[in-house]
């Protein structure tokens, strides 16, 4: 074919429109890519208010039954497919420090799996005690600390920022003891959350020892700053861009048919 007659048969295609059909293409191409982008920045937008949900503590649902809590029982919700940690808490006596007499030190006997939950460097082989904490008294893991109680080392911090959380961690010690040696005043479960409190207390209550004319156990979240509750699914499917797929095909459709009828 002669370069006259391929250059005639462009100019033609243009002035009819046969080619619109590419413009088309790349409408319905840029249509759907911005609507999948929505979306897809919507869903991250959810992950990241569940996962800020979760780092909070505020997963975290505790029961408080004065020396009513069976610590065996509470570190044993952790199996379960819909808790991911859980242990049991008794306050202690509190102790001084011997280079800081006039500074108390609230104490907490915890059980192994409490510290677990907790812990984010170390180990709980001995004392543990917060982040700030340690750096206030400028310890670090495998310092001894002394106290008017005697010595222990320190062999773990955790993590416990002020965003709303139980506080009384932020400056506290805990004591690992063995979780069958006595009753525990609270018990703590790191729950997936979205089941409702109900669910929550049916759980918790089953590492509370039952006894008559006995305080009613009170059901609460270590964060509760950021609402009750939150449902994953729920939150993923109330977005307001989960219909783009169907607008993006609905919209690509009316355009299939505009250009057909032109």
């Amino acid at each position: 074919m002669r370069l006259h007659a391929i250059v005639r048969e462009a100019y033609l295609n243009l002035i009819t429109g046969a080619n619109a059909v590419l413009s088309l293409v790349i409408v319905v191409a840029v249509l759907g890519t911005t609507l999948s982008c929505l979306d897809a920045a919507s869903v991250g937008m959810m992950y990241r208010t569940i996962e800020q949900y979760s780092a909070s503590g505020a997963d975290i649902r505790t029961v408080v039954a004065k020396n009513r809590i069976d610590g065996v029982s509470c570190d044993q919700l952790s199996s379960r497919a819909d808790t991911t940690a859980s242990g049991a808490v008794l306050e202690a006596p509190s102790v001084r420090l011997l280079a800081a007499p006039d500074v108390p030190l609230m104490v907490y006997n915890v059980s192994s799996g409490f510290s677990q939950m907790v812990l984010t460097h170390g180990d709980n082989s001995a004392m543990v005690m917060s982040d700030e904490l340690a750096a206030r008294l400028g310890l670090t893991i495998g310092s001894e600390v002394w106290t008017n109680a005697g010595s222990a080392r320190l062999s773990g911090t955790y993590d416990w920022p002020e965003d709303g959380r139980d506080s009384r961690l932020q400056y506290a010690v805990l004591a690992v003891v063995p979780s069958s040696i006595t009753h525990f005043d609270e018990c703590w479960a790191k729950m997936e959350p979205g089941h409702g409190q109900a669910y929550y207390s049916e759980l918790l209550t089953t590492a509370v020892f039952a006894q008559s004319n006995a305080d009613v156990a009170q059901y609460g979240q270590v964060n509760n700053l950021l609402g009750k509750d939150i449902s994953p699914s729920r939150l993923i499917n109330s977005r307001i861009t989960r219909p783009a797929p169907i607008i993006a095909l609905v919209v690509a459709s009316l355009i299939g048919v505009f250009s057909v009828r032109r």
